[in-house]
């Protein structure tokens, strides 16, 4: 893994890494991989102090997306420290539709998102371009995010 940058003011967005998504019947397109990816990344930012944002897709309660339901935690592989890292709840693609991101990422002082995590073509697309045109400077790890087959691609058609 290539040594991120030491004088940018990054922070690391885990996005939708939730059982519902990952561990779904439709398993994520190279799982091991990307997820031994995202592990690393995250022991990296927190050897180094660098902030991290879990963000989970929820809906209203009741329904499948319930923010208290098991599909809607985070996976039990990633170290979470509830004492450093922030998780973000959204109701859209876009992680600053709704939600405290963009303020939680001015009081952090970033200027740089390290994007990782699921469904590629929904989310973390539309978080890419939502950076973006809030101003921040974007990294997409290529082998720390993924999907699955849909009705139209497989995953890897998505992914390339």
């Amino acid at each position: 893994m290539k040594k991120l940058s030491s004088n940018s003011k990054s922070a690391l967005l885990v996005i939708d890494m939730q059982n519902g998504l990952f561990n779904s019947q439709s398993k994520p397109h190279n799982a091991q991989l990307v997820l031994s990816s995202i592990v690393s990344l995250i022991e990296y930012c927190h050897l180094n102090d660098r902030p991290i944002i879990f963000i989970r897709h929820v809906g209203k309660k009741g329904t499948a997306l319930d923010p208290n339901d098991a599909n809607t935690q985070l996976i039990t592989d990633l170290t979470f420290n509830p004492h450093g890292d922030t998780v973000i709840e959204k109701m859209y693609p876009s992680r600053f539709k709704n939600t405290v991101l963009k303020e939680v990422l001015e009081k952090l002082d970033v200027d740089e998102i390290i994007i990782i995590g699921m469904n590629t073509e929904y989310c973390i697309d539309t978080t890419v371009r939502t950076a973006s045109e809030n101003g921040y400077k974007v990294i997409l790890i290529s082998d720390a995010h993924t999907t699955t087959d849909s009705v139209a691609l497989n995953a890897l058609q998505i992914l390339v």
